[in-house]
């Protein structure tokens, strides 16, 4: 049986905060028509509390805002409806650098969702030193998926296994800051959407 009431917690924690937020959209265009900035608002009229604003310039993407501040890098230029499409843990995985945790992480929540998911997968002394290595990783994502690529180079992983558990951290970690960047960009890209209409 998984687990995921910490991203539920915070998934239900940001949709309350973004209950009456608006998104407004400034494009810039540089002289020359060569390249342009998407400046997104996305606030309630009345407030700047949890207030988020994004900027898209190429395929970075800069936010500022009242829960904090990150840069996300992507592998393709970044636009608004395109990034709606990304899943939570893709979106993730492009962060660059953030003046907030990147993570909510209960070691012992996130061992018995490693032992539970790996039951049948992997041979139980691998599985213990999975288990052990997100007791010793104390929140720390580097220090995780070291750990993780470690097993895989000593041939201890398959290759879909050590995907898997390389990428755990983003399914199953969450922050409200994080999680509530990316809310912010569906919720203005569908509020877009629906203007268009």
């Amino acid at each position: 049986m998984k687990n995921y009431f910490i991203a539920d917690r915070v998934s239900e924690a940001v949709n309350k905060a973004f209950e009456s937020h608006t998104a407004t959209r400034s494009i810039y265009r540089k002289k020359g028509g060569e390249g342009e900035i998407t400046v997104i608002d996305f606030r309630r009229p009345d407030s700047s509390k949890y207030a988020v604003r994004y900027v898209l310039a190429g395929s970075a993407i800069y936010i500022t805002g009242d829960i904090g501040a990150a840069v996300f890098q992507l592998t393709e230029k970044a636009d608004v409806a395109e990034l709606a499409k990304y899943n939570f843990s893709y979106f993730a995985s492009k962060l660059v650098t953030s003046d907030q945790p990147d993570a909510v992480f209960l070691p012992e929540v996130f061992a018995a969702e490693i032992k539970d998911d790996l039951n049948l997968d992997v041979p139980a002394n691998v599985r213990s030193q999975l288990v052990e290595a997100a007791r010793q990783c104390d929140g720390n994502r580097s220090i995780w998926q070291g750990k993780v690529a470690s097993l895989y180079g000593q041939n201890k992983l398959s290759s879909a296994i050590y995907h898997y558990a390389y990428g755990l951290w983003n399914d199953r970690c969450a922050s409200f800051p994080l999680y509530a960047w990316f809310q912010g960009l569906r919720f203005s890209a569908e509020q877009f959407w629906l203007d268009a209409q």
